[in-house]
């Protein structure tokens, strides 16, 4: 009986050990294929980063190209591929500020260009035409070819001698008197108005396509009220002279028949009036020269 219990004994001893064994060796199969497992998502997720590393690599150096590109023909100052196409257009400033720095795209690194997202141009505030020619900074801005330059400017020279036929046709000049020395007036046409807004928008717009061309005609909108597009509305000229002797000076104003005007002196520093241009190219002096009057001594300095 005293034989019989130590052996009792040592089987329930080697019974308890093979089923802690077994229950180990469980557990580390269990641990071991969730390391597989964590292993293989850390892996999976490591060569997406790759790819999206190496997608956004050659996306730089294909910026890079084009910015080398551009810079050749005189490209613009302000482009966008990069932050569109890494879906990074919801990004705040910051963080376009920081990615685009850390990409070594940021105001020091990129030379004569800057990249800025499309809708900061947009907000931009440019004069896009100037002398019946585009504006240097808007055709940069914008990306224009020469080509396309070439077609757009040709537009605006057609439309401006339209516009200029009709000044001479249609201006309508009244008599000086009493402070008056000088009074002109455009008269209301709606339908050349719009002729010549339509023209300008469908030339704009097929010559640049949509984006660039409605940036264009968003910049244009100075030079397009000049020129009276959309506006039924008359437009009058008016100079008139006061005080004598060296106190004499010259004032103008300009009056549309909605109500809004502007008065100032004249001066060789006040542009003359843009929609007048037609009738007078070289502005003050030739309207003075016209209606027979002195112009202040200061034109005498230039």
């Amino acid at each position: 009986m005293k034989r019989i219990l130590p052996a009792m004994l040592v089987l329930m001893a080697g019974t308890t050990l093979f089923y802690t064994l077994r229950h180990s060796t469980n557990a580390l199969r269990q641990e071991a294929a969730e390391a597989r497992e964590t292993l293989t998502r850390q892996i999976q997720l490591m060569v997406q980063a790759r790819i999206q590393l190496t997608n956004v690599q050659e996306q730089v150096r294909e910026l890079k190209g084009n910015l080398r590109d551009l810079k050749k023909i005189g490209g613009p100052q302000a482009v966008d591929p990069l932050l569109s196409r890494t879906g990074s257009t919801h990004l705040s400033a910051a963080q376009s500020e920081q990615m685009l720095t850390e990409l070594g795209f940021n105001w020091k690194s990129t030379g004569d260009y800057l990249v800025v997202s499309k809708d900061t141009l947009r907000a931009v505030s440019l004069d896009g035409i100037r002398g019946m020619k585009m504006n240097e900074a808007a055709a940069g801005v914008l990306a224009l070819t020469p080509d396309e330059r070439a077609n757009v400017d040709a537009l605006i020279q057609s439309l401006g001698r339209s516009y200029q036929n009709w000044v001479e046709t249609h201006a309508q000049r009244v008599e000086p008197g009493g402070k008056v020395i000088a009074q002109y007036t455009l008269p209301a046409d709606a339908d050349f108005s719009q002729s010549l807004s339509s023209q300008f928008t469908e030339g704009v717009l097929s010559a640049l396509g949509e984006e660039r061309g409605n940036l264009l005609l968003q910049y244009s909108g100075s030079w397009m009220q000049d020129l009276g597009m959309n506006e039924d509305n008359a437009t009058t000229l008016t100079v008139t002279r006061y005080g004598s002797g060296d106190n004499m000076r010259l004032g103008f104003t300009l009056k549309s028949s909605d109500g809004s005007n502007m008065s100032t002196d004249v001066s060789p520093y006040q542009p003359f009036p843009q929609a007048f241009l037609p009738l007078f190219p070289n502005g003050w002096k030739d309207l003075a020269n016209r209606e027979g009057f002195s112009l202040p001594k200061s034109f005498q300095k230039e």
